[in-house]
């Protein structure tokens, strides 16, 4: 007789009250024996209808009132509540496909796999040329062994509480430090090609996409202070790939400024050229959708600004923190030399 794994659904959700209901919905139609299911609701500190939502279905519910509201404190929490062998965070935007456990538990007979994660798809991806984008990016996203999980995914729990959960100080790349975490004990994070969840990322400006570029690069910025080595690949190869090809357009831009001339010209508009051409055809070759390779294209090159703006940010106040406290260690050497001048 198959025996079937206690599984613990964590949702996570800050002002989701238009997403909860369907989101719960999905969880109680997964295809798994309903008794072995656990759902957790952890709600972080929001402000609209989520918690009274809640209330009315057949789940556990965690209400956080600290601050910060982080996505790691949310899930730490629910990481704590959890009785199941395994534990699923999910986003409140995400809506889990009804055979995903199926095709993920069997992942799991590899002992040193961690974390199993899906694909995505987007909800509504004709409602903006953003969420066209993204749901692009999540269909072609690398399948097999990869660096760390996303905002939802299946975990050993054991393995989890082990390395000591999510850093829930971080406002992101809470994922991104857990998977240099549990690569640094020799447990790895896989992504099937299965559908995991429907996501609605719901975005529609502008200003949406530059704002989470910009934390995009703040928080992954830190992650590569945090566990820089000169090891190969370099940590976060993707960064370090777009910082070269910014820092060659700006070092263009400049010695056009100095001395225009036809050449640099040509090597400014080649180069951009060049590498939105390249994934494109990326795109294309793993889709088969000619206009949408280049719109993502072109999205995916322009993308690299907000993120080089908020690596900026963060170096900045990285330097004034490090600048801070060398002035304090300068003071108190002074104040302890003087103290011994006149005792």
């Amino acid at each position: 007789m198959k025996t079937y794994p206690k599984v613990s659904f964590v949702i996570i959700g800050r002002n989701e009250e238009k997403h909860l209901t369907a989101c719960i919905d999905a969880l109680m139609r997964v295809n798994y024996p309903q008794e072995q299911k656990e759902i957790i609701f952890v709600d972080n500190n929001s402000t609209d209808r989520s918690l009274e939502i809640a209330r009315q279905l057949p789940l556990k519910i965690i209400a956080l009132k600290q601050q910060p509201a982080t996505p790691g404190l949310a899930r730490n929490a629910g990481l704590q509540a959890a009785t199941g062998d395994y534990v699923h965070f999910v986003d409140g935007d995400m809506a889990v496909d009804c055979e995903w456990l199926n095709h993920a538990l069997p992942a799991f007979a590899d002992e040193r796999v961690a974390v199993v994660v899906g694909r995505l798809q987007e909800v509504n991806p004709q409602k903006s040329v953003y969420n066209r984008f993204f749901d692009l990016g999540w269909k072609t996203a690398p399948v097999g062994e990869i660096e760390a999980p996303g905002g939802g995914g299946l975990f050993r729990v054991a393995v989890l509480r082990e390395v000591g959960g999510y850093d829930d100080s971080l406002f992101g790349a809470e994922e991104i430090d857990l998977g240099y975490r549990l690569r640094q004990k020799n447990f790895k994070v896989i992504r099937l090609p299965d559908r995991m969840a429907h996501h609605d990322i719901d975005m529609k400006s502008f200003g949406h996409f530059w704002r989470r570029g910009v934390r995009d690069g703040y928080y992954e910025m830190e992650m590569i202070t945090r566990y820089f080595n000169w090891s190969w690949p370099l940590p976060q190869d993707y960064i370090w790939k777009m910082n070269a090809q910014i820092i060659a357009f700006i070092a263009l831009a400049i010695l056009l400024i100095r001395q225009p001339h036809p050449v640099l010209w040509l090597l400014a508009v080649d180069l951009p050229a060049f590498f939105v051409f390249k994934k494109a055809w990326h795109y294309y070759r793993l889709t088969g959708e000619r206009k949408m390779s280049w719109l993502a294209a072109f999205f995916n090159y322009f993308n690299m600004f907000p993120i080089a703006w908020g690596e900026w940010r963060f170096i900045r106040s990285w330097m004034s923190r490090k600048c801070k406290n060398f002035v304090m260690e300068m003071c108190c050497t002074y104040s302890a030399a003087q103290s011994l001048e006149t005792s």
